[in-house]
């Protein structure tokens, strides 16, 4: 098991370390009034679901790039990286405009005019950041897949000290600085994560320069259609599970804006909570890709099946322990975001909820990873897909709004969407399991 946890710990200390500038964002806005900790909530909803869905975009490049290195091709996953780079640019640039043209929209919805102004400051810093947030992760796996994760760490913790230095400066106005609010969160977040990136790419070409220069060569080849529709064509359906998965939240997000100010900056934390105990397995289930991949690569079902095995037991086992501390220590949890009364026990009693679903969050994003290292998306891509819009988010809008469940109906039918991934991906896993097994045996 050492092999995946050495992989998977400093690939859960990156994905915490990029939660944590939402944390941060989110710590100092609400010390400022629970509607600019609703307007964060708001705009980081949005952001996030384009920023995740992008990440599952090009998370092809685990397997193409693992399974190159397992089979002694270097050259050929540095390739694969070079055009991940050029796709990065090509649809982030666009993207990022449409981002900023929707902040402005955010002013004529229905909501509290206070929150939806701080909203509209915020989104539109934040929605540029996306470029660089994808160049950095881009950057992570073609170096993860290699062995190499420290480094990613150590950028992160810089940035996100960094980060909080320019929170404190810019949300609260300090050192002769205007006081932005929201809109300093995302300017503080935007530096972050441009200067993230550029530290990233100088250690990506510090290595190449030591492992043969593969990169530079790949770099020099210009466009290569074939990879781009390769990496796409894997990593659409991660996409399309990352977007369904996060979009459920998002949209849950949204509905809780009508419950009221209060009601969304308690779910806002809540939903910040479980993000950040969901890095840990996220990026348990990273580690299985690269490791299941390699093992497919080098033709050894066995270590296939005793990778995944590893994986869910890591992964379950921090869920397990903060699904205790949800469950008995949510107050101390909440107020640690804020001070706000009415909103620490909202909050408090959806944390109760979130604690519930902890091991099914962590087991369908384990055996996520683990299928896609067999160069499978596509069963995660449609049990998600069913399990929060065809299952959670109907149940969840039917006990908030007909049974007058409030918040906590919400978070029951998103619990019981979770749990209904969680189980149709474990199936598909063994059955992958022991098919290769079967081949194994027949071909032997």
């Amino acid at each position: 098991m050492w092999e995946t946890l050495r992989i998977a710990f400093p690939v859960s200390l990156t994905y915490l370390g990029i939660m944590t500038m939402g944390l941060v964002d989110l710590l100092a806005v609400g010390r400022v009034s629970p509607e600019a900790m609703g307007a964060v909530g708001m705009g980081t909803s949005i952001f996030s679901w384009v920023y995740v869905t992008g990440i599952g975009a090009f998370s092809g490049l685990d397997y193409y790039i693992s399974h190159s290195f397992g089979a002694g091709k270097r050259e050929l996953g540095a390739q694969y990286f070079a055009q991940a780079l050029r796709l990065c640019l090509v649809l982030g640039l666009p993207i990022s405009a449409v981002l900023f043209g929707m902040s402005y929209g955010f002013l004529k919805l229905d909501l509290d005019p206070a929150m939806l102004k701080e909203a509209q400051a915020y989104f539109a810093v934040l929605s540029w950041s996306l470029v660089p947030g994808l160049m950095f992760t881009i950057s992570r796996q073609y170096l993860q897949a290699q062995g190499v994760v420290a480094s990613a760490v150590w950028i992160l913790v810089f940035t996100n000290i960094l980060n909080a230095v320019l929170n404190y400066t810019l949300v609260f106005g300090h050192w002769g600085f205007p006081r932005m609010s929201a809109a300093g969160s995302a300017w503080a977040t935007l530096i972050s994560r441009v200067v993230m990136m550029i530290a990233m790419c100088a250690v990506v070409f510090l290595h190449d320069s030591e492992t043969g220069r593969h990169l530079r060569v790949a770099l020099r080849r210009g466009w290569d259609s074939v990879q781009a529709k390769a990496i796409l064509k894997l990593g659409g359906p991660a996409a399309f599970h990352f977007a369904v998965e996060i979009g459920a939240f998002s949209f849950a997000t949204q509905l809780a804006a009508h419950l009221g100010t209060i009601p969304l900056a308690a779910h806002q934390i809540a939903l910040n909570v479980v993000s950040l105990t969901f890095m840990i397995p996220l990026g348990v289930g990273s580690a299985a890709s690269v490791l299941v991949g390699a093992a497919k690569g080098r033709g050894d079902f066995a270590l296939v099946a005793r990778r995944g095995r590893e994986a869910l037991i890591l992964g379950l086992g921090f869920m397990f322990t903060s699904a205790l501390a949800l469950w008995f220590f949510p107050g101390v949890i909440v107020r640690f975001y804020s001070v706000d009364a009415q909103v620490i026990a909202t909050g408090m009693s959806v944390l109760s909820i979130a604690a519930l679903f902890q091991l099914s969050d962590g087991a369908q994003v384990v055996f996520s990873g683990a299928l896609r290292g067999l160069a499978n998306t596509k069963t995660a891509a449609l049990a998600n897909l069913c399990g929060h819009w065809l299952v959670g988010l109907p149940l969840g809008m039917f006990l908030c709004f007909k049974l007058d469940y409030g918040l906590r109906g919400l978070w029951m039918g998103l619990s019981v969407g979770l749990t209904f991934v969680a189980v149709v991906l474990g199936a598909k896993w063994l059955r992958s399991v022991r098919a290769l097994e079967s081949s194994n045996q027949t071909v032997s």
